[in-house]
């Protein structure tokens, strides 16, 4: 506790030195480029209500330093195209027909081989933590912390650090991984890959990502423009991919949360490479497309009711919804106030989950596996600034016993404020 005293108090010193210039807004996407800015002028001033969550992201980046670098070439297995360069992961539920040795045998499964694989919903097969999609999900969370952790305290060990690890993913020519997602979420017996394994990448721009974290090192002699064009290039083609393969062309017609994270991705993905009229295409078809198929009038999702973890499906696909809105808003796309004749609006939906996610009532719905309800907070939070509306803040406090001050979500949406 001490030792990251003194790093977030050294940091601050350095980083006041740093800003007698003004702070300029970040190239940001999900996050508000103007508040990113604002809160890190109050960093620098030290204000109180902050330094808790200062303080933990400090904590975490320390952590993060350690950690990985991480690289699709480390894996044990080798994509069918024969290249470790190609990202490869298998389904998320899919297991051995033969896996219940104690049950009469399923028809056409071959007891030998356990092919092919069957689906078990909300059952995670352990196997897939041998493949590529922990590493991604891995590189792309620290590289976060550490480009948000640069920001805010302006040490640039902590840029070093990110731009080794976003290098190694996505840049060094030994190490990178080729554009696409060819073999992602493979039915062994079935397919060598499947058009859902798309939603794999989606932490290159979940919870900040990749985009929003290299945006945050711009100024850092460790993240070079040249370093940034040549991500932007990877980004410009993964895009491509994502839109003209027969693999995206089969996820974008998808109408639950898969189809709500191929635009979060595709979207993404073209703002920050520049390509805003892809953007504003996808942004603009996104009420008719996703908004309305997937809402009913009352708030629910039906298609995420349906499954055997349905209270944290109904949370992701708000997810996916509240990352969509923020990222239309940079081509001036309102998916927040859209609301259709009869109803059907993200705020319907997230409406629909408050009384759950505070206790306040029982889920009456499958979940089983136990669900943290303390996943809502940024949520909550990031509606009472969209709808001006302090009783999502309020209903922060019937979120599970924990202390959120010192959440990092306080810095990338600071608590709303009446005028």
């Amino acid at each position: 506790m001490q030792m990251i005293t003194t790093i977030l108090f050294t940091c601050l010193i350095a980083l006041e030195a740093s800003c007698k210039v003004a702070i300029v807004n970040p190239r940001t996407f999900t996050w508000d480029p103007a508040i990113m800015a604002q809160t890190k002028t109050k960093v620098v001033k030290g204000d109180p209500t902050l330094m808790p969550a200062v303080h933990e992201l400090v904590s975490q980046a320390e952590l993060s330093m350690s950690y990985g670098p991480w690289s699709v070439m480390d894996k044990k297995y080798t994509p069918p195209s024969g290249s470790k360069h190609d990202y490869m992961s298998i389904g998320t539920y899919y297991w051995p027909c033969n896996w219940n040795q104690t049950a009469p045998p399923l028809a056409g499964c071959n007891q030998t081989t356990g092919l092919p694989w069957i689906r078990r919903d909300g059952e995670m097969n352990p196997m897939r933590l041998e493949y590529d999609s922990y590493p991604l999900e891995s590189m792309a969370t620290n590289a976060t912390v550490l480009g948000l952790a640069y920001y805010f305290t302006g040490n640039e060990s902590y840029a070093n650090r990110a731009a080794t690890i976003v290098s190694r993913w996505f840049l060094d020519p030994s190490t990178l991984m080729n554009p696409n997602m060819m073999y992602a979420q493979a039915q062994p017996g079935t397919n060598d890959g499947f058009y859902g394994g798309i939603i794999d990448s989606r932490p290159f721009i979940e919870y900040g990502g990749i985009i929003n974290a290299v945006a945050l090192l711009e100024g850092s002699p460790n993240w070079p423009a040249s370093k940034d064009r040549a991500l932007q290039e990877w980004f410009k083609q993964y895009d491509t991919w994502l839109l003209t393969s027969d693999a995206g062309k089969e996820e974008v017609q998808e109408v639950n949360n898969h189809g709500t994270w191929y635009d979060v991705q595709t979207t993404a993905y073209a703002l920050y490479s520049g390509d805003n009229s892809t953007a504003k295409k996808i942004c603009t078809l996104a009420p008719g497309r996703r908004i309305a198929p997937q809402v009913q009038p009352n708030g629910t999702l039906p298609y995420e009711l349906a499954r055997t973890k349905a209270f944290w499906y109904t949370y992701f696909a708000i997810e996916a919804f509240f990352e969509l809105g923020s990222l239309c808003r940079c081509v001036q796309v309102d998916l927040f106030n859209f609301t259709t004749s009869d109803g059907r609006s993200i705020r319907k939906a997230l409406d629909f989950i408050v009384p759950y996610a505070t206790g306040k009532m029982t889920w009456p719905y499958q979940q089983i596996i136990p669900f943290d309800r303390g996943v809502f907070f940024p949520y909550f939070r990031r509606a009472a600034i969209i709808w001006s509306d302090l009783a999502y803040e309020a209903a922060i406090l019937s979120l599970p016993d924990i202390d959120y001050t010192g959440d990092i979500t306080n810095l990338e949406f600071p608590k709303y404020q009446e005028e």
